[in-house]
Order: structure tokens, then sequence, then C-alpha cells
């Protein structure tokens, strides 16, 4: 028997011994290291809120003069934008941006709605294209935090608000997040 020959029969051991456990090893060292070495946050255009926020204390009025509660929420992704005094510029471009958000999801259209939550003395600018849907309160929910007025959120369809867009907001930032969310999401 010649030395100088290499086992080919040892070398190709050693590769399926590879193959099945690199995999397995690469898991477990992955595992291991997740906190010490951290996964970063896909980049979104709005604020993540963490931990998102249950709305379970929300009373509102529907146009119609329907009281709502949390249900409101429920069962679809909702695009909240919540009123300050005046709707001025700011306003009106974050509203015409929730619509055309909204518009540009094709086949997802039927699982997002758009509000704004506004007090009494508030009225909706004119849209072309359709009105604002407007829900009448009292007071702010605690759910959109402090400064709420003059932003738009993102409410899940389990009535969590999770997401926060300021007026400067791009809109096609707005649309990757709310795709890469209904894509994810099996709810709503």
């Amino acid at each position: 028997m010649d030395r100088s020959e290499p086992r080919s029969g040892s070398l190709q051991g050693w590769l399926v011994v590879v193959a099945f456990l690199g995999p397995l090893a690469l898991a477990i060292a992955w595992y291991a290291l997740r906190d010490v070495v951290p996964v970063p946050a896909p980049r979104t255009e709005g604020t993540l809120i963490v931990p998102a926020r249950p709305m379970a204390s929300f009373a509102g009025v529907a146009q119609d003069g329907r009281d709502l509660g949390p249900e409101l929420f429920r069962g679809h992704w909702t695009l909240v934008y919540v009123a300050d005094r005046d709707c001025e510029l700011d306003c009106q471009a974050l509203l015409f941006k929730a619509r055309q958000l909204r518009l540009t999801l094709g086949k997802d259209l039927s699982r997002v709605r758009w509000l704004a939550l506004a007090s009494d003395g508030w009225r909706a600018p004119e849209l072309s294209g359709g009105d604002v849907p407007v829900v009448r309160i009292s007071e702010v929910p605690e759910a959109f935090g402090p400064r709420a007025q003059g932003a738009l959120f993102i409410v899940d369809p389990l009535g969590n608000v999770m997401m926060r867009y300021g007026p400067d907001a791009e809109i096609r930032g707005m649309q990757k997040d709310l795709k890469r969310l209904l894509k994810v999401s099996q709810i709503g």
C-alpha cells in the first residue's frame, strides 16, 4: 500500500460530518452570542413604539353619532391622524400622505383603514379624492403618548399603537414600513 495517496474515503467522511454538523454549530454559536452581538433593526421612516401601547380605554363618536370603543381598531391596520387645533399646511400634508399611502397598497388596500381623531371644533380639510373619516374624541388617548397632536400613527389589528410619524415623514419610507408590516403580519 502506497502511503503517498490520500485516503479519499476518510476525506469524504469528514465532508459529510461538516456538511451536517456545521450549520448546527453555527446556529448554536449564533444563539449563544445573540445578546453579545446586536442584530441591527430594519431602518424605518417612523418611530417604533416599544412596547406597543394598547388602546384599551378608547372612547369616540363616529360621524353618524354612534359611540365607538377600542373595537374600532381591531381587525385592520389603521392609520390614525391625531388632529391638532387647526389643520394648517403640515396637517393637510400628513393627511394627504396617509390617504395616498393607503391607496398605494394595491391588493392590501382592504387591510388598512385611515381616520382622524379630533375634538368637536376641528374641521377636516378638503382633500381631492375623498373626505377624511373623522372620529370625535374629548381627549387624546394615553396610548398615543405625549405630543400626539399633529402626528400620524399606525395602530395594529390588535388595537396597539405601534409606530409614529411626524409631519416631515416621507411617503416612500412610510410605504416601505407599512408594506413590511403587512408582509410579515398574519393578522388584519
